[in-house]
């Protein structure tokens, strides 16, 4: 069941819409580096350093990123889609001259 206020939340709601993507990589240690600090990293889902993760651009995430500011790098995602419509352009490219020579 939803609360009573949800209507108005769906409402205004528009699937197509796409979220903002954003890679959080670590670039400092969190050794020496209180503990509230840490399990904010690992809500990120950062496990080691220089990993990277992708998020949707969220105030939550936006917070969390607030609080371990300096032991991460913020850079916008690549877009996703816009590789895998290349690399099936490429496909068919290939597949083309393939059937051309034969």
């Amino acid at each position: 069941m939803l609360p009573p206020n949800a209507g108005s939340r769906l409402k205004n709601w528009d699937s197509a819409v796409v979220a903002r993507r954003i890679r959080i990589t670590q670039v400092r240690s969190a050794v020496g580096r209180r503990k509230i600090q840490r399990r904010t990293l690992r809500a990120l889902g950062i496990r080691r350093h220089q990993q990277a993760v992708v998020h949707d651009d969220t105030p939550a995430i936006r917070g969390m990123i607030a609080k371990v500011d300096y032991l991460v790098e913020v850079t916008p995602a690549e877009d996703t889609l816009a590789e895998d419509t290349l690399a099936e352009d490429t496909l068919e490219e290939e597949l083309e001259e393939v059937t051309e020579v034969d």
